[in-house]
């Protein structure tokens, strides 16, 4: 086999074969069906159904973003602001490790400078 002349649908079926092997999901890449947007280790605000987080990228799966250096935003304070800043009116950090949310729950998501890791 080639490897270097496979196609995106050759390496997606490649990829979940191997997820089925392992036991987990298989992780979405960035390809031209629409994922190419996520970065992985670039810094997200996740803005869901019931809550804000803010996190480091560090897995997406066709149901799941993993994150870490994970923050509950319970108030931005001026939305605008908290976006251009990543300054919030009340931060509590969760313990160090990863944070799973639902990519079902997502409304908006947007890359931000810096997490924050201080509770406020």
């Amino acid at each position: 086999m080639d490897f270097d002349k496979l196609t995106v649908a050759e390496v997606k079926q490649l990829a979940a074969m191997a997820a089925n092997f392992l036991g987990s999901a298989p992780v979405v890449a960035a390809t031209p069906d629409g994922d190419a947007h996520w970065q992985i280790g670039k810094i997200y605000l996740f803005r869901t159904v019931t809550h804000i987080d803010t996190g480091r990228l560090v897995k997406v799966t066709d149901k799941e973003f993993v994150i870490e250096d994970a923050a509950w935003i319970a108030d931005t304070g001026r939305f605008a602001d908290a976006i251009a800043k990543a300054e919030f009116g009340e931060v509590e950090p969760y313990p160090d490790g990863h944070v799973i949310l639902g990519r079902g729950a997502l409304i908006d998501a947007r890359e931000i400078q810096k997490a924050p890791r201080v509770q406020k």
